[in-house]
């Protein structure tokens, strides 16, 4: 899988942007300075001015990890620990492997673009083998859907293998809970979807709630159960 060069060109316009950042926050540090506590600034300000040094570091890293990867020097292709990496790498990681390179090793560009040719082919095995109809029940490795009232184990199958009616009564189940039922887990109300990041996520019989998803809708499973007088 080919990378574009375009990412790579285009870091002098974030570099830039980063050290117009740096002055403005530096310019402003030095500003509120001035009148010697007479203003209480909010969090947001104070936490700006304690980002500054992070701000600076990590611009420094991105200068260097951008000189690696545009003199395309080798990188190793694990860390020191043997970890192979298989993401695209911060600026800290992109050093530290600079550091590590041996003879035989490549640069940057051409392992990132084994690393995302590899998960493509990976996510297209997922998706090939998820489209071969291999049955149901025990007969299927993937994940059953949760059925509101019942357990994972007596649910007909996962989302991929259930029948068109299974699946149009599911959808119309998790309607009814996220229509007409509040959310003890996260406090969303008739209307609205559950959120697994809500501020006020309560615990449920001990446990924090998952949410549970089916065909973009997104419900706790106290809810769903609560809509079938579970």
């Amino acid at each position: 899988m080919e990378i574009p060069t375009r990412a790579i060109d285009d870091f002098d316009d974030i570099l830039d942007a980063g050290d117009r950042l740096l002055e403005a926050l530096r310019a402003f540090r030095a500003a509120e300075g001035e009148y010697g506590g007479a203003i209480k600034l909010t969090r947001a300000f104070s936490d700006a001015f304690l980002s500054v040094t992070m701000v600076e570091l990590e611009l420094s890293e991105l200068r260097h990890a951008v000189k690696v990867v545009r003199e395309g020097a080798p990188i190793a292709r694990a860390d020191d620990r043997g970890v192979i990496w298989k993401r695209p790498l911060t600026p800290r990681e992109i050093a530290l492997h600079a550091a590590l390179a041996d003879e035989g090793d490549t640069n940057y560009l051409a392992q990132l673009a084994d690393v995302l040719e590899t998960e493509r082919q990976r996510a297209a095995l997922i998706n090939a083998d998820l489209d071969v109809k291999r049955g149901r029940g025990n007969d299927c490795r993937n994940f059953r859907v949760y059925w509101p009232g019942r357990s994972h184990a007596e649910a007909p199958a996962c989302w991929k293998h259930l029948a068109p009616e299974e699946a149009a009564s599911l959808e119309q189940l998790y309607d009814r809970a996220i229509a007409g039922y509040a959310c003890p887990g996260c406090i969303a109300t008739p209307g609205e979807d559950c959120s697994q990041e809500a501020s006020e996520l309560k615990l449920i019989d001990g446990r924090w709630p998952r949410v549970k998803s089916f065909r973009g809708r997104r419900v706790h499973p106290a809810r769903l159960d609560a809509s079938v007088g579970g």
